[in-house]
């Protein structure tokens, strides 16, 4: 019921996705928006935007020096690892907290957002002089980081403020690992206008249900 479409990727497809993505689309019609291509931006530390180009879609809530306004998007998002124990994944989640607080005290327009506490005292602190772009890769490499230890949890690390609660996102990565072809149609006015065959989770119900 939003403005655009989301899509999650396993974390092994995540950097060839991107990759192929810059290198095969065709610019005169789309943009790939995401922290290599818009390095000062707090929107893209966590995902992917495919833009149609000459589209319009304004963020209000954004620094004007931070925003980039794009168009009719598809979201693309990074499912990663979380670790098994209950204790670390808090603790992990914690730190994206902060983080993500951090990031929208530099990001978002002053009162757009109630921003945490203990971000706020990070950010007066140890965050005062640095840029944007290095509080984003600090956040990429951290919800990345259990991504080369097998694990039976995937996450999408994201959300108002930059993460949904663990309860909502916390799957279970045998969910995604057979996939059936489901059919998506647009549809105008009450016509379909066109159709495609998709991949997705075997187990969509308990993905969505979970979620």
């Amino acid at each position: 019921w939003d403005d655009d479409i989301d899509i999650a990727v396993m974390p092994e497809c995540w950097d060839k996705m991107n990759r192929i993505l810059t290198e095969e689309l065709d610019r005169n019609k789309y943009s790939v928006i995401n922290r290599k291509t818009h390095k000062r931006s707090a929107c893209w530390q966590y995902l992917t935007e495919v833009s149609v180009n000459g589209t319009f879609r304004r963020f209000d809530y954004f620094r004007e020096e931070v925003a980039r306004k794009c168009g009719i998007v598809v979201d693309i998002f990074s499912l990663v690892k979380a670790p098994e124990n209950k204790y670390i994944q808090k603790a992990w989640y914690w730190e994206l907290g902060i983080l993500d607080g951090v990031i929208g005290i530099k990001g978002y327009k002053p009162g757009t957002f109630q921003i945490p506490f203990l971000s706020k005292c990070f950010c007066r602190t140890i965050f005062k002089d640095t840029d944007i772009s290095r509080i984003c890769e600090m956040r990429e490499k951290i919800q990345r980081k259990y991504n080369s230890k097998c694990g039976k949890y995937l996450i999408v690390p994201f959300g108002p403020n930059g993460r949904y609660p663990l309860g909502k996102t916390l799957y279970k990565a045998e969910w995604f690992q057979n996939v059936v072809m489901g059919k998506f149609t647009v549809y105008r006015e009450g016509e379909a206008i066109e159709s495609a065959m998709f991949p997705i989770p075997l187990n969509y119900e308990k993905i969505l249900k979970k979620t």
